[in-house]
């Protein structure tokens, strides 16, 4: 015999035991379609569990959602008085360098001074949250100290005291 013979000999032997070697896992398959079916309940029941986590974190990130939009609505709102008092205070100081227009003013209602910022004209100071935090700072709390209390950020606890502050 030639090598080449042998080389092809060898081959064919190797070929037949690879296809009898795969061939074997598939009858065994067949028998095994109960254990099969446990790993496809489990499967299933691993599939829903992350479908309902799935459904949390988007309720949950909705929900962040229209808060964070409320909070910015109430931004806007405190940005807005403060343009207003801006505006009104450069016209008053303007008509104060005009000593024909603070006569004619006459200081009432027109002095541009009637909107003042209280509690009750913005939305945030009626919040608990602002309630709370007012009352810890006035306990003597440090921002970190509230912050920690309330489970909240030390930058909201901050701004909200500096809102205060503004007014």
């Amino acid at each position: 015999m030639d090598i080449f013979q042998i080389f092809l000999f060898i081959t064919f032997i190797i070929g037949v035991a690879v296809a009898l070697f795969a061939a074997a896992p598939f009858s065994a398959r067949k028998e095994d379609t109960g254990e099969l079916s446990v790993k496809k309940r489990e499967y299933d029941a691993v599939v829903a569990d992350a479908d309902a986590t799935y459904e949390a974190l988007s309720e949950l990130s909705s929900d962040m959602i229209k808060q964070i939009d409320d909070k910015y609505k109430e931004l806007l709102f405190v940005y807005n008085l403060i343009d207003e008092k801006k505006s009104d205070t450069a016209k008053s100081m303007s008509s104060a360098k005009n000593p024909a227009a603070l006569q004619n003013r006459g200081g009432g209602s027109g002095s541009g001074f009637d909107k003042i910022i209280t509690d009750d004209n913005i939305p945030a100071f009626k919040s608990p949250k602002y309630k709370e935090i007012k009352d810890l700072q006035a306990k003597g709390l440090s921002v970190a100290e509230i912050a920690r209390a309330l489970k909240i950020g030390k930058g909201e606890v901050q701004l909200i005291l500096d809102l205060g502050r503004v007014r």
